[in-house]
Order: C-alpha cells, then sequence, then structure tokens
C-alpha cells in the first residue's frame, strides 16, 4: 500500500482538479411532436466529478422470456434462431432456441399501456425519428406500420418492408437479415423520402426498446461502451432530468464545437466512444445480445435513458445523426442557430450477437467483440508472452514558458538524465522498460515544429540519443520519440493546414495550458505529409508515441479540401498504416477501436467510464477487447488518485503501470505552458516505481501474453478474472481477507492461481 505525507498532497491535488467542474453540456430527449418536450425543458445527466474503485457483486436472478402471439409470424430460422414478425403493428422477435429467450424489438403491450400515446408509439415503434421543420425546430415521430403501404417483402433469411412517418411525411425502408448468430437490421439512405422538402431528418433511432425493462422487473443491465466500460443495472426509477446522447469516437469539432471554459475552469470531461457496440443482459448468465454499428459508425451514438426519465423504463438504442444543428457566429460574441444543409452519408446498419449461458455478459461481449475485430484483421496478431511486465515512462524534457520578452524553453530532463534512470531503474528491479521522450525536439514541446525531429540542444546530443536506443533495444523494452501528427499551437505549423468546422472558422478545441489557450486540427493533407517525412528518420528516431492520432474524427469543411467524419477515418488509417510500416514500435494514446490493428502499445488508456450517474459499475471491457493482442498501460500513475485501490485495479484489468516523470521539480513548471505537472520528479517516485512495480509484476506476469476471457464478482469488492493460459488472477479491494475460488486472498491484495478445472 501507498502512504505517506507526499501521497496524500498528490490525493488532494488531483481530487481538487478533479472537482473542478460541475456541470456538463449534453443532449436532451426531444418530445414528439405536440408532445410538450424539447432541449429546452430537460438538463443533462451530468458525470459524476468523482474517483470511484467500487466493484460491486454481481446481479442475481433470472429473467422470464416473453412469449409468441397468435399475430407473430415465422419468417425464417437455423439451427439456433428463428425470426418473428408480428403484421399488425410491425414488432420483430427473433427466438434464441439455445437459452429459449425470445427477444423483442417492442416494449410489451401490457407495459406499454402505462405510458402516455406518444411514449407507447415510441416504444413499440420499429424506428423513430428526429427531424427538423420548416421553422427548424426539431421534433419527433415514430414509425406506422400499415400493410396497404408497407410493401411487406419475405426472403429465405429474412424481410424487408416500408415504414412511415405521418408527421414528417416521410418513409423510409428496412431490411432484417438473419444470421447464423444473431441478426442484421439495414436502413439505406437512397430509400428514405420526405414528401415534404421543409422537413429534414435529424437523427434515427432503431429499435429503441429492444433489450429494454420496466424499472427492475428485469435482473439484468444495458452495457455503454463508455471509457473502459460501464453498466446500467436495471433498478428502481430515480428522478433524472433526461437522456444521454454519446457519440461513437466523440463529438465532430468541426460541427459541435467543445464546451468553452468559465473562470478558468475546464468542462467535466466526458470520455470518447471508443467501440461502436453495445448491449443487454437479462438474467445472471442467462441471455444478452451484443449491437455492433456495421454501418454509419461515424455518424453514430448510443442514447441512454434509466428509468425516471419521464418514463419508467430502462432503454439504450442506437441513433444515427443525418444532420445537427450548430451555431453559426456573427463575428461578434452574439451568433444564430443553423441547420446542416446536406446531410450525412450514413447507410445506417446494426448487427446484433445472441449471446446465452455464461457468454451473457460483459466479458461474453468483450470476448466475441474481440473475435470479430481479429477476424477483419482489425487488431494485431497475439502477443508474446514476457517474462516480466514492461513500465511506460514518458519523461518531459523540454518546453515553452513565458519570459521577459516573450518565451523561451526550458529543460527538464536530459538524455543523460533519462540514460541514468534506466540504469537505476534496472538496479531496482524493473528489466523492461518503455521510455517515452515528450518534448525533446528544439523548442519544447508547445514550441517544437510539427514536423521537425531535430533534438533541442540542451536535451542533449544525437550520439546520446542514439546511443540510449541502443541500450533500450532488446525484447520488452524500447525508446519512443512522442509526437503530435493531428494537432498543432499556433506557430507549430502554418495556418493553411488546419481544419476548417463548418461555421468556417479553425477548428480547435480548449487548452489547459499556460501560454496556449487553443490546439487546432490539421487536415488529412498535412498529416500525410509529416508521416511521409517521418519514414525517412534514421531507425534510432522511428519508434513513434503518438498522442491524439486514432483518438477523435473531425470533418474537415475548408473549400477545395472537403473531406467528411468517414473519410476522415480512411484517411487516418492510411497514415497509420505508413506510420505502423515505417516504424519499429508504435503506441497510441488511448485510440479508438478503428485505429487498434496499427497498435503494438496503448497508453493512457481509460480506467473509469464518465462517471455520469446512472453508470452503476465499471468494467474493463475495453480492456478485455484488446487483451492478448495489445499491451496498454495506465494513465500516469504520479499525476492521479486513489492509492492501494488505483493498483489493484491495474491488476484486476491486466493494465501495467506508466509515469510522467521529470528530472527537475514541479516548481520549474509554474511559467511554462503545461503548468499542471505539479509532482512529477524522478527522485521522488523511483521509491514508490519500485513497489507498484513488484506489486503488479507478481501477478500480471503469470498472464503475459493472454487474454482475458471472464470476469465476475462473487461479492462486493472481489473480482475473479480467468485467463486464456489457464489462470485467474483474483484481487480483493476490501480491508479484511477474503475467500474466492478455494483461495484466501489478503486484504488489499491480489494473487495469481491455476484455473479450476
Amino acid at each position: 500500500m501507498i502512504n505517506g505525507t507526499k501521497t496524500g498532497k498528490r490525493l488532494l491535488g488531483a481530487a481538487a482538479l478533479l472537482c473542478a467542474a460541475a456541470f456538463l453540456a449534453g443532449s436532451a430527449a426531444l418530445g414528439e411532436e405536440g408532445d410538450g418536450g424539447g432541449a429546452a425543458d430537460s438538463r443533462p445527466l451530468s458525470p459524476q466529478a468523482s474517483v470511484d474503485y467500487t466493484v460491486k457483486k454481481d446481479m442475481e436472478g433470472t429473467a422470464e422470456s416473453e412469449q409468441l402471439l397468435d399475430t407473430d409470424r415465422l419468417v425464417c430460422e437455423n439451427d439456433r434462431l428463428a425470426l418473428y414478425v408480428d403484421e399488425e403493428e410491425f414488432i420483430v422477435k427473433v427466438l434464441d432456441k439455445q437459452g429459449d429467450y425470445l427477444w423483442s424489438s417492442g416494449a410489451a403491450a401490457n407495459e406499454a399501456q402505462s405510458m402516455t400515446g406518444t411514449w407507447r408509439r415510441f416504444s413499440r415503434a420499429f424506428l423513430t425519428m428526429d427531424y427538423f421543420n420548416a421553422t427548424g425546430a426539431s421534433l419527433r415521430s415514430s414509425a406506422r406500420y400499415s400493410r396497404e403501404t408497407a410493401g411487406l417483402v419475405y426472403t429465405e433469411d429474412g424481410l424487408a418492408a416500408t415504414l412511415r412517418f405521418q408527421e414528417p411525411d416521410a418513409s423510409v425502408r428496412v431490411y432484417i437479415t438473419l444470421t447464423d448468430e444473431g441478426f442484421t437490421v439495414r436502413v439505406p439512405d437512397d430509400e428514405m423520402v420526405f414528401n415534404k422538402e421543409d422537413n429534414r431528418l435529424a437523427r434515427l433511432y432503431v429499435m429503441p426498446f429492444l433489450g429494454s425493462a420496466y424499472a427492475d422487473s428485469i435482473p439484468g443491465y444495458f452495457f455503454i461502451p463508455d471509457g473502459c466500460g460501464a453498466l446500467m443495472r436495471f433498478e428502481e426509477p430515480k428522478t433524472y432530468n433526461s437522456s444521454t446522447l454519446l457519440r461513437v469516437y466523440g463529438a465532430d469539432a468541426s460541427v459541435q464545437a467543445p464546451a468553452a471554459y468559465r473562470d478558468g475552469l475546464a468542462p467535466t470531461p466526458v470520455k470518447n466512444l471508443l467501440f461502436p457496440v453495445y448491449g443487454a443482459v437479462h438474467g445472471y448468465n442467462q441471455n444478452g445480445f451484443l449491437g455492433t454499428i456495421t454501418g454509419g459508425e461515424t455518424y453514430a451514438g448510443f442514447e441512454i435513458s434509466p428509468a425516471g426519465v419521464k418514463i419508467d423504463f430502462h432503454w439504450m438504442s442506437p441513433v444515427f445523426i443525418y444532420r445537427e444543428q450548430y451555431r453559426q457566429s456573427t463575428g461578434s460574441s452574439e451568433g444564430f442557430d443553423v441547420v446542416q444543409q446536406t446531410p450525412n452519408a450514413v447507410n445506417a446498419e446494426v448487427t446484433y450477437t445472441l449471446l446465452s449461458g455464461e457468454d451473457a455478459s460483459y466479458a461474453g461481449m468483450a470476448n466475441a467483440y474481440r473475435e470479430q475485430l481479429a477476424a477483419q484483421g482489425a487488431l494485431p496478431g497475439r502477443q508474446e508472452a514476457l517474462e516480466h511486465i514492461p513500465l511506460y515512462v514518458q519523461a518531459f524534457m523540454a518546453d515553452q514558458a513565458a519570459s521577459l520578452f516573450g518565451t523561451s524553453t526550458r529543460v527538464f530532463t536530459t538524455l543523460e538524465d533519462a540514460a541514468d534512470w534506466a540504469a537505476r531503474l534496472r538496479e531496482a528491479g524493473i528489466p523492461n522498460l518503455l521510455l517515452s521522450l515528450h518534448g525533446f525536439e528544439k523548442g519544447g514541446y508547445s514550441g517544437g515544429d510539427a514536423g521537425s525531429y531535430a533534438l533541442e540542444g540542451r536535451v542533449g546530443s544525437e550520439k546520446e540519443l542514439e546511443a540510449l536506443y541502443n541500450t533500450l533495444n532488446v525484447p520488452g523494452s524500447g525508446l519512443l520519440l512522442s509526437k503530435e501528427f493531428s494537432r498543432a499551437y499556433e506557430g507549430q505549423y502554418r495556418r493553411s493546414g488546419f481544419l476548417y468546422a463548418i461555421n468556417r472558422v479553425f477548428t480547435s478545441t480548449p487548452d489547459t495550458g499556460n501560454l496556449f489557450s487553443s490546439r487546432y486540427y490539421l487536415d488529412a493533407p498535412t498529416v500525410s505529409r509529416l508521416v511521409d517525412s517521418y519514414a525517412g528518420l534514421p531507425a534510432y528516431k522511428r519508434n513513434a508515441a503518438l498522442p491524439g492520432i486514432g483518438g477523435a474524427l473531425y470533418s474537415n469543411f475548408k473549400e477545395g479540401r472537403e473531406m467528411t467524419r468517414a473519410e476522415m477515418l480512411a484517411a487516418t488509417q492510411e497514415n497509420l498504416r505508413a506510420l505502423r510500416e515505417a516504424s519499429g514500435l508504435v503506441a497510441l494514446e488511448a485510440p479508438s477501436q478503428y485505429a487498434l490493428a496499427f497498435a503494438d502499445v496503448v497508453y493512457n488508456v481509460d480506467m473509469q467510464h464518465s462517471r455520469y450517474i446512472f453508470e452503476t459499475d465499471a468494467v474493463p471491457f475495453a480492456q478485455m477487447v484488446t487483451g492478448g493482442h495489445i499491451r496498454s498501460f495506465a494513465p500516469w500513475l504520479n499525476l492521479g488518485a486513489g492509492g492501494n485501490n488505483a493498483v489493484l485495479r491495474l491488476i484486476d484489468y491486466n493494465v501495467y503501470p506508466a509515469y510522467l516523470l521529470t528530472e527537475a521539480s514541479s516548481d520549474e513548471f509554474v511559467n511554462c505552458h503545461t503548468n499542471t505537472v505539479y509532482s512529477s520528479r524522478f527522485d521522488d517516485y523511483l521509491g514508490e516505481i519500485r513497489e507498484v512495480y513488484a506489486q503488479v509484476d507478481a501477478v500480471l506476469a503469470q498472464v503475459s501474453g493472454a487474454a482475458a476471457v471472464g470476469r465476475s464478482c462473487p461479492e462486493d469488492g472481489v473480482s475473479v478474472v480467468r485467463y486464456d493460459n489457464g489462470r485467474t488472477v483474483l484481487v480483493n479491494y476490501n480491508g479484511y481477507a477474503v475467500q474466492a475460488e478455494g483461495v484466501t486472498v489478503p486484504a488489499g491484495k491480489a494473487v495469481c492461481i491455476a484455473s479450476a478445472g
């Protein structure tokens, strides 16, 4: 356990930072036409600003399946599944024969009776849309089914039908196909018709009540791909103001400007959805599904509504975004709202994988998704097992600082210092080290040219850099240069390479630094040029740690260089592929799914969700998906909080320790751009690093190269993680010893044992 006055001060500092922001500008559930609801009437479900390492006991109980009705017609079936449709209301149902469980696209008729007409239609509709009318107001309409106009067609493996929307006078053709493991829903863009040009499609909800639950009537939960992963258990209704829409790969800052700072405080941080998936579980180890957005993921999200938001149902829906409303500046602080004229090319598609037995859990979802990605080549191959885990250290070398006459470069760590660290860490019993040099370039982190790899003279020489590379160029270790390819501060690159937002300003995000208030995003051709120049570097400069790129997607609206968000994804993958081919080792910072194939290492990974108040559990879904294929490293432990429980969570999630360190003390950062590094001196942390590493390595070295295939929590504060190499890791967060898997696990400890059976 990590104790002491120094740690206590760091905990207080981190807590102050976390509690600085209290509100999140979020998405509100809009009312259907005539419902009286709307964004102005509701507030978002704000995330909680707290550090929480709570592990809750697994839910208990079984779920009773719905029954087929006389109006349900069998469309097709295979060995495991059967597809039905209620031809009266177009309620689609899939029977999982393996679990003898029926999944329905709509709420049961008896449960829907308790709702108003608007919500009853929403809960039973296969599709619902939000649309903008002639005045720019956002309204909601649920699809209605008519046999006479549906053009219902049955095929060998599914069906197709046209659904109509009365209020906007529109129709949509939908295709449903049964697969060996589930089913697919597809909504082509070119089969959407609006008969009134003034009505424009904004969002489309696909089967919003699939997997829904009335209050706590079903033991189960929704899985949310928020941060590392989150659950929303089906509990008794609470008082909430609105549902919340979370975007896959984060919001498009070229359309929706990020929240501004207020009184010097950053907005409450919200994590990106790194994966285009969601899921539901009904009953403990009983039945579940994984929903994967397989078409239109760059314009998709998930709307999450816990019981208590206008109705007492938990529901979660894939949402596809065709148009957004944005703020057009008038050249001053004023502006006006504008509806996006050209719709996004979406072609929505969701593929559902049904799960039963022990696979019906978030761990089963992670296994299924990992297999899908591996089959698509979207994950690198399996890792070699290491005798000892690696430690990741980011050495902060230099940055810009305010001076009497503008700015100057201040050096915090030299190459000589870094070489000394490597030797001292080996002496401390840490044989494997990934050392990333941050701010090594001339001008330092915020002052160096975007495409330059020239060393800051006071950091060290090329010979020293090559010697350090040779020292670390052994299996399990490596020297990386940290370089930003997708973003730049003012002066780091010419403005002609900046992205343009839809409202004709540069695309930027607020920055916490002392000297620069914004960071600008570079367009794809600019990034490509930087990548091309990278390939010509000597070998000792071509292990790359890449912050930013692969973590978010932004459109470009610059005339002559327009690029959609989907095109940006493809261009980013091409740039990452070129970097991968030119590099010996690639480390990506918290990348989204589309970038995983190009990573050897991921760092600064999410260890928590966004802490929305409806998120009942944090789970290691992201780590389970990448486990065995990519080594994961934690956020900087010296800049976080949590004490011993934070270390236990590393073991629980199979994530390795990481530190951001300097040779200089933190008072050197006072006038620098990066002035939030409040404690980083290597000498202050060597003892803690030795202790943390020994604790984590003793357990995780035994599952090196393995993938976690199961996780359960038999009681509060206890997790049991099973790996595919025949080992099981037991973690006890409690202040007392516990029994698990026939083994006594001491208080605040973790152990690794041979798996039972």
